[in-house]
Parts: C-alpha cells; sequence; structure tokens
C-alpha cells in the first residue's frame, strides 16, 4: 500500500548527508577541542581607575531587561534568538549580572 501511495505522489527518498560522511564526528571534535586547548596565561582581575565610575547591574534589573526582549527581532552578533533571552531571562539574570562593591 506504501508503495502505492509513494508511486502516486512521486515521492522519492532522499539520503541523508550525514550518513555518507563519516569524517564528520572526527570534524567535530577537532573543532570543538581546539576550546579545551592548554591557555598560558593567567588571569589577573583589573584594577578600575581611581576617579573610574564602576560599572554595578543588580540581577532584578538584568532580568527586567531580558524580560524585555522582542522574540521576534533576528538574533544579534552572538547568534542566540530573542526567545531565548526572554524565556531564560529568569536562569541568566543572576549570571550576566555584575557583582561589586557593597556602593551599589
Amino acid at each position: 500500500m506504501w508503495q502505492g501511495i509513494q508511486a502516486i505522489t512521486n515521492y522519492k527518498t532522499t539520503p541523508s548527508a550525514c550518513d555518507s560522511d563519516a569524517s564528520l564526528p572526527d570534524a567535530l571534535n577537532d573543532f570543538y577541542a581546539r576550546f579545551e586547548a592548554q591557555n598560558n596565561v593567567a588571569a589577573r582581575k583589573a584594577i578600575p581607575p581611581p576617579n573610574g565610575q564602576l560599572l554595578c547591574l543588580s540581577t532584578a534589573d538584568v532580568k527586567r531587561t531580558l524580560c524585555r526582549v522582542n522574540p521576534r527581532k533576528s538574533a544579534g552578533p552572538d547568534n542566540i534568538p530573542g526567545r531565548v533571552l526572554r524565556e531564560c531571562a529568569e536562569q541568566l539574570a543572576d549570571v550576566c549580572s555584575v557583582h561589586c562593591c557593597s556602593r551599589c
């Protein structure tokens, strides 16, 4: 029966691109493994200028801003869709906020 329906509708299966290329998993591993390479540069804390103004963002401010993102707008240069930023605002707010001195 299915062969008859496929013949009537002229349905043809297309082979998957991943099935023919067995080197794709190795290429992906090589690509992402480069981020795990040894980093010999020691991290150091940046010292703010003496009269400079510190950037202080509260978690609530960040969450409020992420909740206002228009999900229908295209993604920015980071390729993160606005829908993701808006839906994950609760989880991202603490990570994206800058905790600094007690003056905030």
